[in-house]
């Protein structure tokens, strides 16, 4: 190519944060761990909250059902008498404040601070007198709120896990993947919520570092308990992203590659931004010195139906990004998805026929399923055929080195001999001069 990608950013800076994932890859049995990675950032987060989470159960949701309905039942019924007892307190007065004349002129005008002094002047002096008997109620309500605040942060926890396992993984999958993250200090605990199915005791815990117990202290059941764990911050920012995926990828080709290809700087960049002639071109993983290009997608839904809608829309969307990868040279592409293996083999299929279709200069496309033993397969594949061609290119070095020593010997040789042949002539020269003498 006459002009060069130049790298705008990349995100090689956020490497350490997948350290621990790296670790994982290169064992057996932490490998279950990288199952994070097919997770899209969207259902890991609650609805218009962006903070990627992940929920451990221990116990089962069925068995406090009950338990459940009974603490709800008993707030409901602990709020009647206070929301009464307030409207006993304030009702009066505020009837009798809204019917005032100045109270009426200034919400026909729309004097909004008019209406807030007024409301302040008339109800302050009413808190005031019943400050006693209104500091029993919120106490007696925050008792009663505190049950419902549990129920619900409960029953919020366990409805986004099943989302999150529904998107993609089984139940054991999911729950394998959160203990082995606690295991590698990438998760932890923020809050706990118990409940018992027994005797509908609860427990609700804010922090790091919850005191956790097995057992209900009042009747000695076990508790079936929901704990809200959030990632290590640069991980959850990626994750946020969903950038963590091809972090990963360069991370772990940066680590393979440095033993695999030791004598060469392979150039590996992570979530790219290319600029060339002023267009600029993302690509997830980016190695410039061998013309290949990583894209990585990881969809909300993952085991949904691939639909010929569906299927067409996926194909269209990774059919532009291969043809921005190949107007920077991109030869060789490797789509990494979290779609299981006959949705990613079909994908592969027509991606293919649309990239010969559109006469795109591309010389190997592959899709990979979401299945980390396969994730992992291709990386290693990948580098190892990196590793051949700095292997050969350093055999080809290495032969025009020993070419070069053997062509400044075979001259120097030369050079030695024409130095010989003008002394031994010289010498018969002088033993002629000197027989002449003689003479």
């Amino acid at each position: 190519m006459s002009n060069l990608p130049t790298i705008v950013r990349d995100y090689r800076a956020l490497e350490a944060a997948v350290k621990p994932l790296v670790d994982a890859a290169n064992t057996e049995n932490w490998r279950p761990a990288l199952n994070l990675l097919y997770m899209n950032g969207s259902v890991m987060s609650f609805p218009q909250v962006s903070l990627p989470v992940l929920v451990g159960l221990n116990g089962a949701e069925e068995d406090v059902k009950m338990s459940m309905d009974l603490l709800q039942g008993k707030a409901k019924t602990a709020l009647a008498p206070l929301v009464s007892n307030l409207a006993r307190l304030f009702v009066p007065r505020i009837l009798s404040m809204v019917q005032k004349t100045e109270f009426v002129d200034a919400v026909s005008k729309g004097q909004e601070e008019s209406v807030m002094l007024l409301f302040v002047s008339n109800i302050g002096h009413e808190i005031e007198s019943h400050m006693n008997e209104l500091t029993k109620m919120f106490v007696e309500g925050a008792f009663t709120l505190s049950e419902l605040i549990s129920i619900g942060v409960f029953k919020a926890l366990c409805d986004l896990r099943k989302d999150q396992i529904r998107a993609g993984l089984s139940e054991n999958e999911y729950d394998e993947m959160v203990e082995l993250l606690i295991g590698l200090n990438v998760v932890e605990p923020r809050l706990q919520v118990s409940v018992c199915p027994l005797c509908a005791n609860y427990q609700f815990t804010i922090s790091r570092y919850s005191p956790y117990s097995d057992k209900c202290p009042k009747c000695g059941c076990e508790w079936t308990t929901a704990t809200l764990y959030t990632l290590e911050p640069s991980l959850a920012k990626m994750k946020g992203e969903n950038a963590d995926l091809a972090v990963f990828a360069s991370a772990y080709l940066r680590n393979r590659l440095t033993y695999s290809a030791p004598t060469e700087d392979v150039e590996v960049y992570p979530n790219a931004v290319t600029n060339v002639n002023d267009h600029e071109v993302e690509v997830d993983v980016y190695l410039p010195q061998f013309n290949i290009g990583l894209e990585c997608k990881v969809f909300e839904d993952a085991l949904a139906p691939l639909t010929k809608n569906r299927l067409g829309s996926i194909v269209g969307g990774l059919s532009r990004q291969v043809e921005g990868f190949s107007s920077i040279g991109i030869e060789n592409v490797v789509v990494v998805t979290n779609l299981p293996q006959e949705s990613a083999v079909r994908l592969g299929q027509e991606l293919q026929k649309d990239v010969q279709q559109r006469s795109m200069k591309i010389t190997n496309l592959v899709v990979v399923q979401g299945n980390v033993d396969a994730l992992i397969q291709m990386l290693d594949t990948l580098s190892s055929s990196i590793a051949k061609q700095v292997g050969e290119k350093l055999s080809e070095m290495v032969k025009k080195v020993a070419l070069k020593d053997e062509t400044n010997e075979k001259t120097h040789e030369i050079l030695k001999s024409t130095e010989v042949e003008p002394d031994k002539s010289h010498k018969k020269e002088e033993l002629k001069e000197k027989e002449e003498f003689t003479s």
